[in-house]
């Protein structure tokens, strides 16, 4: 009986570590967006949309979100993910 209530513990508490959480993040002051793992705690970070259990979900809010991806991002070609690949001209 020892054993099973010390399973269960164990069990419930390395869940949630391992699960995993993405953000969609828009960062105020340069009006870019990236994906986080971890919840933003700066001001300037607001999130969009809401968490996301992969980064292929975060991924898609990301190119779908207009808070992403109008043209009001710091070099004119709208805000995208640092992981996705540079836009043909």
């Amino acid at each position: 009986m020892r054993r099973l209530i010390l399973l269960a513990t164990f069990v419930l508490a390395a869940t949630p570590a391992l699960a995993a959480e993405f953000y969609v993040v828009k960062n105020t002051a340069t009006q870019q967006c990236s994906i986080l793992q971890q919840r933003p705690s700066g001001s300037t970070q607001q999130i969009v949309g809401s968490v996301h259990s992969s980064k292929i979900e975060a991924e898609q809010t990301l190119n779908q979100s207009p808070l992403c991806n109008s043209n009001q991002g710091t070099q004119g070609q709208g805000a995208r993910s640092p992981m996705s690949p540079p836009q043909s001209r």
